[in-house]
């Protein structure tokens, strides 16, 4: 692929995702949604996180503990972008369940785990096939993250600045800290940016 076409691709998912609604469900609802999923299988993993489970059955955390499912594409540049998000928020959380999902159709769990691997990406990925978990929770980019305590969602959406420039902002870590601070996090959502998920 061209620069000039790498260029439009990313324009147009740009768009595609920009006119897409965050998730309509309400924190009710999210319990009941992710104890649906089956379990996903792990697709790889580096020395980091060497002793991550092979599955992961999605669930919310137990109380008083977040997890965070965060959405990633291998072919997408934005998601490539927000690995320094991903990975500034691992380093600032340890105690934090980062769950990254790969959940393309168009791209096999194999193509995955090469582009990880060049790319030393240092999180666990975990499939998610025919983007059944994308579709459950209406994840419609990559990147875009769910993040969760033990009631329901607190923030979802746009991870960061790094796609559009102006200035830097690690949307998900500012969430995390006004939640733990005991503040409403605000906005609780936003678009997300990035390439839309490929789905069946």
């Amino acid at each position: 692929m061209t620069g000039f076409n790498k260029f439009i691709f990313t324009v147009f998912a740009l768009l595609l995702t920009f006119n897409l609604a965050p998730a309509t469900a309400n924190a009710a609802d999210y319990a009941k949604i992710l104890n649906q999923q089956p379990p996903l299988p792990l697709i790889y993993t580096s020395e980091t996180y060497k002793d991550a489970a092979k599955t992961h059955k999605p669930g919310l955390p137990e109380a008083g503990k977040m997890r965070i499912y965060w959405f990633w594409g291998a072919k997408c540049p934005c998601a490539k972008k927000s690995e320094a998000t991903l990975n500034a928020l691992a380093t600032k959380f340890p105690d934090i369940e980062i769950i990254v999902v790969h959940s393309n159709a168009d791209e096999s769990a194999q193509f995955a785990k090469s582009t990880l691997t060049e790319r030393s990406v240092p999180q666990a990925v975990y499939r998610d096939d025919n983007a059944k978990f994308a579709i459950a929770l209406n994840a419609r980019a990559t990147p875009e993250v769910y993040v969760f305590d033990h009631k329901g969602i607190v923030y979802q959406g746009r991870t960061d600045t790094l796609m559009t420039g102006g200035p830097a902002h690690n949307w998900v870590i500012e969430a995390v800290e006004q939640y733990r601070a005991g503040k409403s996090v605000k906005p609780d959502s936003r678009r997300a940016i990035g390439c839309a998920i490929t789905r069946p």
